[in-house]
């Protein structure tokens, strides 16, 4: 409808203005996934506490800039960082930072299905 047009800044090539969500609590190895999942550029959307924090993410073409450079990918030892600590470090890099296509994956994580399913009705309504 185009209320947000003003605040997503960042623009795919047909104009359209791709969105990644995230919460501050999530590894930033998977946000750098999303963002690369839907070819780079995306507005961020981050939900930490009572608050919503927006990150651009735009590609960058080589050249000179002023951001911090974190693109080599030999420096990083895992992703494991909270993405709420990466937009504390951010805060203070007014001219941004360059990131890697990709992080490293830190431990695995083991998912189980349950023994047995849970009718809706078992569950107490959320108010």
């Amino acid at each position: 409808m185009g209320l947000l047009d003003d605040v997503l800044t960042v623009r795919d090539e047909q104009g359209n203005c791709p969105i990644v969500v995230a919460l501050g609590e999530e590894k930033l190895y998977f946000l750098v996934e999303r963002v690369k999942a839907i070819g780079g550029c995306a507005n961020i959307l981050i939900k930490m506490g009572d608050q919503v924090t927006m990150i651009a993410s735009e590609h960058f073409n080589g050249g000179t800039s002023d951001a911090e450079d974190l693109s080599d990918i030999s420096e990083w030892e895992n992703g494991d960082t909270t993405i709420a600590m990466f937009v504390t470090y951010l805060r203070t890099k007014p001219n941004g930072v360059i990131m890697p296509p990709s992080l490293p994956k830190g431990p695995e994580t083991k998912m189980l299905l349950g023994e047995k399913p849970v009718s809706m009705e078992s569950i107490p309504a959320l108010v």
